[in-house]
Parts: structure tokens; sequence; C-alpha cells
């Protein structure tokens, strides 16, 4: 049975999901062609997905919420032009957005070390998915 990782940062994340998602949205609109091309709404909606399976795997330390929303939105970006290599590096990002929500929100260094320990090693995991996505991706091209 998983075992919670972080509850204070999967509350922080839920707390923060609208603020997180706008940033990506402005990210994304000025540094993906991919994204560029699809209905805003949509992304914002990836986006918020992506921060609510984040929140949950943090929660209850079972990957199978990330697992599941990146297995119907990988194939999509990866079809609208966005390469491993592109989504890799937003993964990226998105866990930068996290990391600078710690920072500001975490109440003594040992909780901003601890929750950032704690998010490097979940995002660890997402790279590995979605490079597991893309190569699955390719090899079906």
């Amino acid at each position: 049975m998983p075992t919670p990782i972080d509850p204070w940062l999967a509350d922080l994340i839920q707390t923060h999901l609208d603020s997180l998602a706008a940033d990506m949205i402005a990210y994304v609109r000025q540094s993906s062609p991919a994204h560029q091309r699809l209905d805003p709404a949509a992304v914002r909606a990836g986006f918020v997905a992506f921060y609510q399976a984040l929140a949950a795997v943090v929660a209850t330390g079972d990957p199978a919420p990330m697992r599941t929303h990146l297995r119907q939105v990988i194939p999509l970006r990866l079809q609208a032009g966005a390469s491993g290599a592109d989504l890799v590096r937003l993964v990226d990002t998105l866990q930068e957005q996290v990391l600078q929500l710690i920072d500001a929100a975490a109440g003594a260094p040992a909780q901003a070390q601890s929750a950032r320990r704690h998010l490097t090693t979940v995002q660890n995991n997402v790279r590995l998915i979605v490079s597991e996505i893309n190569l699955q991706h390719l090899g079906d091209s």
C-alpha cells in the first residue's frame, strides 16, 4: 500500500492550482509552438489536471494518477508537434513553478528542504514516464 509522501506539499499544490496553471499558460504561450496551436481552455485544463495528479501522488504515494494523466495527454502533445525533449523541459518548468511556491510558503527551512526532496523524487518519476511514453510513440510511428 502506498505511503503518503508529504501532505503539506499536496495541500500547497491544491491550494495554488489556478495560479500554477496560469503561470504555465503564460510560459507555453511564449515558448511552445505545439501548445500555441491548442485551445487555451484545453491547455489550462491540462495543467490543472497535471497539478491535481501531482498533488494526489504527493498526498498518497501512489503514482497511478500521474501515470494515467500522462498516458492521456502526452500522446496528444506529441501528435500536435511537441518533441519528447520539449515535454521533458516542460516537466522541468512545472517542477520549477512548484519549487518556487515551496520556497515562498514553507514555514521553516527544514519543511522546504523536505518538500523539495519529495517533489524532486516524484518529478524524476514523471520524467521517466514521459520518456517511456515518447519511446512508445516513436516505436508506433
